[in-house]
């Protein structure tokens, strides 16, 4: 006899289904007997699990919030999947919280995850101590006082990593679903099993989300298989890749689209800044959709948790689409009890008042939210500035909806040219004013926010008119779009309504498409810019604002489990070990006190990256070389910072040592000529250092090449090292150099941000004096200079920037570009780690292999010039 799927009725439809996020509608079809529904239902969960395994494996390839083990639970969700689905009903739930503590315990390790598992049990406990309702509330609140003194480490920890590893999950899966249980239960009626308890609290996916959703517990039981269970999953299915498209999207913005600092100038900067920070958004959303997603793959139907909040079109409605499920939290338990208490006011001013008690309270529980997560309670003026004035026009937009928008919104509109005009006019509007506000909110003070604003100083017409032409196409295709749709197009692949059918042909094959893309034999397949742009999106590295600066913020601070400090980060595939340490850290290095700052220290020896580290007596990261140059000997000098210097590799896998002993072995006899590479490359140096270098270090050395290894941040390098030298006011000895600086405006004492927004503005001039400089110092010397392209492990270095390279062609030097030397790896695989983007060994080889090629090629020109 075949087995059946146990599956609950369906409960009656309140409304019909609509949207992506929505159940899909099933057609009508014949009544079917109970064998052909048992088939029926066995090819869709067939379906179903192919489909959950293609999108479980694009979540692997591209490495989706792995920062905090999600990857680990990827086999748990899908093996947890099929057992839970031919489970008994009456077993289902247990076995979720059987699944969702074995997820605790795989990410934090036994004895942590036990803790939190009891520590919660314990909390549970509480309110339901046979005693009134206010003395639980009371002990709840005493517990959660101990914790939080616990977690802001005012009283010790029992155990080792207690108070940063356990607290900080303990309370995402806590603080804010106690407040609505404890609400709940004064009204729950009917009879709640433990097993439901538990799992509203021990959400599997939660021990890798800190930021979870906040789950309303009402909803959460009255939802659990209330429809048809295929349908459920699919839906889940539809919401994972859903939230993963958003979280791809998240990438390419943060990777690609955040500018740094010294890049924010003028008007597109600014723009650029604004509009990138508010995208970050994306994280958050796709990871939502991912969670609610994953919690539908076990019968939880709970609803969507954003709406489109891109195209929101007034205060209220940005409101009600963002993050829905903390506007119905902030609904339940502050908006409704405080409209009633202040209701004998007048309605007016008690939906004021209520208004503004919810947004004083999102406010205050974002610190709370912070205190849990990051140990601290901040209370900072964006925040304020953030939600008061946000708070205010939701006021204002209640009132004039209260007034004047009811009717409208109530009526059913037809399109119209004017109308849908209007709308698209509203819609960029608010999208205009969110971005600003938002912008507002991560920075991490008002100054900071003045001096991004500040940046657009000396805005030209052109760009003002550019601005303008923007908006204008935004509202244009907003109207196309209500158009279409008044047209019945679908604007979205999967449509309104999704059938069974179209779900899977879109989520599954979106799912597999995405594994195709992202499988290095198929990329290496694609054009170099194509396999490396998606290779780009593979990673969940820093981008080069947060890397330079680790500014992040609201969202992105808590998302940043570096800045956690804490042992989340220990648990973490990404976490950087606390011996992980360069030069400065290690103290490898003199401070000069003058524009070169610092350098190595002669025949000094220390750990490095967790590499023995020596240098010659030179000071160089190298063997010993005498001064001066032995008789049949072809010597280069090689400039660069720490690439270069080979920080995390052994001296002998150092791409230079490589190339100087390949050409020792392999060519010397031919050419009768002894070859030496001197390499006085130091981490950290960029273009003006090392063109001191040249100035006033190579000449003794007598060597007959002087190369220089640039990489594609370049320019932005070379602006903070300098801002740092401008800011401490250390002199600057050389004419031209200083005249660049004093046209750029940036002096002693001002803020570094302010001193790299102006030195920005002149970073071309810096780098082309830095050129310039060491071209004329090799050729006083007699030496040819060699302007080298080496590629980062993880940029898009399929060549080098044409502006870059100019500019070195205008100094004079010869252009070698080693980009595309990583081409067709893996980056995984050539990084130091996953938390370092220093080429390793085999990163090492490779470069000596390009640069071999190159010398062996063009040693005659070399030798001949020189």
């Amino acid at each position: 006899m075949a087995h059946q799927i146990e599956t609950p009725s369906p409960a009656p439809a309140a409304s019909p289904p609509v949207g992506v996020g929505r159940v899909f509608e099933a057609p009508p079809t014949p009544p079917e007997t109970r064998p052909e529904a048992d088939r029926r239902r066995w090819l869709r969960l067939g379906i179903i699990v192919a489909e959950l395994g293609a999108v479980l494996y694009a979540l692997q390839v591209f490495r989706i919030e792995e920062t905090f083990g999600f990857g680990k639970l990827l086999p748990l969700i899908f093996v947890g999947f099929v057992v839970h689905t031919l489970l008994p009903l009456r077993l289902r739930q247990p076995f979720f919280v059987l699944i969702s503590m074995a997820a605790i315990g795989g990410v934090l390790g036994f004895v942590h995850g036990m803790a939190l598992i009891l520590l919660g049990l314990t909390l549970l406990g509480i309110c339901h101590l046979p005693i009134g309702f206010a003395y639980r509330v009371g002990v709840v609140l005493a517990a959660a006082a101990l914790l939080a003194a616990v977690r802001l480490e005012w009283i010790s920890a029992p155990l080792p990593e207690f108070a940063t590893l356990v607290l900080p999950i303990l309370g995402s899966m806590f603080m804010f679903r106690l407040i609505i249980y404890l609400y709940d239960l004064r009204h729950e009626h009917g009879q709640t099993s433990l097993w439901q308890r538990l799992s509203y609290f021990f959400l599997l996916p939660n021990v890798c989300f800190p930021l979870f959703p906040v789950v309303d517990y009402q909803r959460f039981r009255s939802t659990y298989y209330d429809t048809d269970a295929e349908a459920i999953y699919q839906k889940g299915l539809n919401w994972i890749v859903r939230g993963l498209v958003q979280l791809l999207i998240y990438r390419a913005v943060y990777y690609h689209l955040v500018p740094t600092a010294a890049e924010v100038v003028g008007l597109g900067g600014v723009v650029q800044s604004m509009v990138s920070t508010y995208l970050l958004y994306l994280r958050i959303s796709g990871q939502f959709h991912m969670i609610v997603g994953i919690l539908c793959l076990f019968g939880f139907n709970l609803p969507e948790t954003h709406h489109a909040y891109l195209l929101a079109s007034s205060f209220n409605d940005y409101w009600r689409r963002i993050n829905i499920y903390w506007k119905d939290f902030m609904m339940k338990i502050f908006y409704y009890p405080s409209l009633m208490r202040l209701k004998r006011y007048g309605l007016q001013p008690a939906m004021v008042g209520a208004t503004l008690v919810v947004f004083a309270g999102t406010w205050i529980l974002h610190s709370y939210q912070w205190l849990w997560l990051r140990g601290t309670f901040p209370i900072t003026v964006p925040d304020a500035l953030f939600w008061g004035i946000l708070g205010g026009l939701v006021v204002v937009n209640s009132l004039w909806e209260a007034r004047r928008g009811r009717r409208r919104a109530l009526s059913r509109p037809h399109w119209s040219l004017p109308a849908a005009t209007a709308h698209a006019l509203k819609v960029t509007a608010m999208l205009v004013t969110i971005t600003v506000l938002w912008s507002l909110w991560s920075s991490g003070s008002l100054s900071q926010w003045l001096e991004l604003v500040g940046s657009a100083r000396g805005v030209s017409a052109i760009s003002v008119a550019a601005l303008f032409g923007a908006l204008a196409l935004l509202v244009a295709l907003g109207v196309v779009a209500q158009y279409l749709r008044h047209r019945g197009w679908p604007l979205t692949p999967l449509g309104d309504r999704p059938s069974f059918g179209r779900s899977v042909v879109v989520s599954g094959g979106t799912a597999l498409t995405l594994v195709l893309v992202g499988l290095p034999s198929i990329q290496s397949t694609f054009t170099p810019q194509v396999a490396t742009a998606i290779a780009s999106l593979q990673d969940s590295r820093l981008n080069a604002r947060d890397a330079e600066a680790l500014e992040r913020g609201y969202y992105e601070g808590l998302l940043d489990a570096e800045n956690f400090a804490s042992a989340l980060w220990r648990v973490s595939p990404q976490r950087q070990p606390g011996d992980w340490l360069g030069v400065r850290e290690a103290g490898a290095v003199i401070w000069t006190h003058d524009l070169l700052e610092f350098e190595l220290i002669p025949s000094f020896q220390v750990t490095i990256l967790r590499i023995p580290f020596h240098t010659n007596r030179w000071g160089m990261r190298d063997r010993e070389y005498t001064q001066a140059k032995p008789p049949g000997t072809y010597r280069i000098a090689l400039l660069g910072a720490s690439h270069t210097m080979g920080a995390g590799v052994a001296a002998e896998e150092i791409f230079e040592s490589l190339t100087e002993e390949r050409l020792n072995r392999e060519m010397a006899a031919e050419l009768g000529t002894r070859f030496e590479i001197l390499n006085f490359a130091v981490a950290g140096y960029t273009a003006h250092q090392s063109a001191i270098q040249a100035l006033n270090k190579l000449s003794a050395f007598q060597p007959d090449a002087v190369f220089y290894t640039a990489h594609s941040n370049e320019r932005t390098r070379a602006v903070r090292r300098l801002a740092i030298a401008v800011q401490v006011g250390h002199p600057i000895p050389y004419p031209e150099l200083a005249e660049i600086v004093a046209r750029s405006g940036a002096t002693a004492g001002m803020s570094r941000g302010e001193v790299e927004r102006r030195l920005a503005t002149v970073g071309n001039d810096v780098l082309a004096w830095s050129f310039r400089t060491m071209v004329s110092a090799a050729r006083a010397m007699g030496a040819v200079p060699v302007w080298i392209y080496v590629p980062v492990v993880e940029a898009d270095d399929l060549a080098s920037p044409r502006r870059l390279r100019r500019l070195a062609e205008e100094a004079g030097f010869i252009i070698w570009d080693l980009g595309g030397t990583y081409a067709g790896h893996d980056p995984s695989e050539l990084r130091l780690a996953t938390w370092d983007t220093h080429p390793n060994a085999r990163g090492h080889l490779l470069l000596s292999q390009a640069l071999y090629a190159r010398l062996t090629e063009s040693l005659p020109e070399l030798m001949g010039e020189r």
